[in-house]
């Protein structure tokens, strides 16, 4: 089921939205759309009810969600840190190749569980 997070707008605007797509509640689940400071609360409030909701890894799917400010990002390293305070891990998963490189120009690859590849994981969906 997906939650939108944030009003659609008309192409006037430069307002940009994103969606969070529960896959598994509790344990997967996806975002579309930008990850900003227009967007970081509502994604903020989604991945913190996920991490509540279940147990073990929580998998976040990025292949179409874009980090555009630093404001973005925060909302990765806090879910990371939200998690981790519940005895939890936080996976990124399909993470976009700029993505990745951020996190590895900010080092938060060396911190965040980051899925290199996008053929080595398999959606837990998928496996249910």
């Amino acid at each position: 089921m997906s939650q939108p997070v944030a009003d659609k707008t008309d192409a006037r605007t430069s307002e940009r939205t994103a969606e969070v797509r529960h896959i598994v509640d509790g344990a997967e689940l996806g975002v579309v759309g930008s990850i900003c400071a227009s967007t970081s609360s509502e994604v903020r409030s989604e991945l913190t009810q996920a991490i509540g909701a279940g147990e073990g890894d929580l998998v976040v799917h990025l292949s179409e969600a874009e980090v555009w400010d630093a404001t973005g990002l925060g909302v990765i390293v806090g879910a990371h840190r939200r998690a981790a305070a519940e005895g939890r891990r936080l996976v990124v998963a399909d993470a976009s190749p700029r993505l990745r490189r951020l996190m590895c120009a900010t080092k938060l690859d060396r911190h965040l569980e980051v899925e290199r590849e996008l053929t080595q994981f398999v959606p837990l969906a998928a496996t249910a």
